[in-house]
């Protein structure tokens, strides 16, 4: 299976322009006619009226943040000074230097906000020379510290406290299993890291994707990213991708540079699964198999090695080791559902609790075989 590679834009803060384009649907139904019969007329086609998109955007603004990071400016990491324009001085300030920008919404009235990893975490820079801060809809700012990070997906989360004790707004959430291809959908974030508070809108232009994202310090693969029309330009990284009833159906994540239109955003049912784990525990707890595998075109996945020690198909002492899986097994179904582009290992176990035992079916060598197997909380 091809893989599609995009780019995450939050540590680039080049200045580009993105025309968005506005979608009209006209929705008719017909009256049909049999000769043998009496005229038979449909019956009357019933719409319901969504929202006024400039009210739900007046609505859920409040909720939505810019989120700035900077480091001490003897740690930028060389690979952002390669790509970073000359800073000027509103960039850098009693020696600190902003690195990336991107955007971040409320997710608990206390002053929690989810946002990408790839926009608050900084690569080779001790933690205590990250500087992160977040700017309200209403210019506020706040100094933020990073409370749990996603050791899986790209996801992270911050803290922030009230000044004056008054809850933060939220935002609700809408389930991304019932997003149909051609649904309205609005982008808000912080674009060009210039622009705060920059609405786009757009369409679902497919569903479950798995692409190859990647920024200045690596690559990663994103599953079942929701893919959409409405312009995501840098600084959009961990906005919101809203329905026209102004709920979350996912996050801002990636766009494709060698194409027009072409963004990507983490699923809302992937995120609340975080979001939940971080509310209970205070971190996000991830179910681990350990294996590294690459979807066939045929069906199934194979398990490989990837390039360098670091990607072996087995990961030492992991579950999927103590059980006896070998690389070159073909995992054909995960508790009886059959493994394609649409249902893949990550996808399956991600919808898993820690301590949970799967039922495992694999081809070795063309021979059938099955393994149950209790998954264990992933430690990066």
């Amino acid at each position: 299976m091809e893989d599609r590679r995009v780019f995450l834009f939050a540590s680039q803060l080049a200045i580009c322009a993105t025309v968005s384009a506005l979608i009209a649907f006209l929705v008719a139904y017909n009256v049909r006619q049999t000769p043998s019969v009496a005229s038979v007329q449909a019956p009357p086609l019933v719409v319901s009226m969504p929202p006024d998109i400039p009210d739900v955007v007046s609505a859920v603004q409040p909720s939505i943040v810019a989120v700035d990071v900077a480091v001490d400016e003897e740690f930028v990491p060389k690979q952002l000074l390669d790509t970073l324009p000359e800073p000027d001085l509103s960039e850098i300030h009693d020696g600190v230097r902003r690195v990336s920008s991107g955007s971040g919404f409320f997710v608990t009235e206390q002053g929690l906000v989810v946002t990408n990893r790839h926009v608050i975490d900084i690569p080779d820079v001790p933690a205590n020379k990250h500087h992160i801060s977040i700017v309200s809809h209403g210019g506020q700012n706040f100094d933020a510290t990073v409370t749990a990070i996603d050791p899986v997906l790209d996801i992270a989360f911050l803290s922030v406290s009230s000044t004056r004790g008054i809850p933060f707004p939220i935002l609700s959430f809408a389930s991304s299993s019932r997003l149909r291809v051609g649904e309205t959908v609005l982008a808000v974030g912080n674009a060009l890291s210039e622009f705060p508070n920059t609405v786009t809108r757009g369409v679902v232009s497919g569903l479950n994707r798995r692409i190859l994202a990647e920024d200045d310090f690596g690559e990663e693969m994103l599953e079942e990213a929701i893919q959409t029309d409405a312009a995501i330009n840098p600084g959009n990284s961990g906005g919101p991708l809203l329905n026209v009833y102004g709920k979350v159906v996912g996050m801002n994540t990636a766009v494709a540079i060698d194409g027009q239109s072409l963004g990507f955003a983490l699923p809302s049912d992937v995120l609340l699964r975080s979001i939940e784990s971080v509310k209970l525990y205070g971190r996000v707890i991830r179910p681990f198999l350990g294996i590294r595998y690459e979807l066939r075109e045929e069906g199934g996945a194979e398990i490989l090695s990837g390039v360098g020690a670091h990607e072996p198909a087995i990961v030492i002492g992991s579950p999927a080791d103590h059980a006896g899986l070998r690389e070159g097994d073909v995992v054909i179904a995960i508790d009886g559902v059959s493994i394609d582009d649409v249902h893949t290992p990550v996808q399956l176990i991600g919808k898993h609790q820690v301590g949970d035992r799967l039922h495992i079916d694999i081809l070795r060598h063309d021979i059938p075989m099955s393994f149950d197997i209790s998954l264990v909380e992933f430690v990066p």
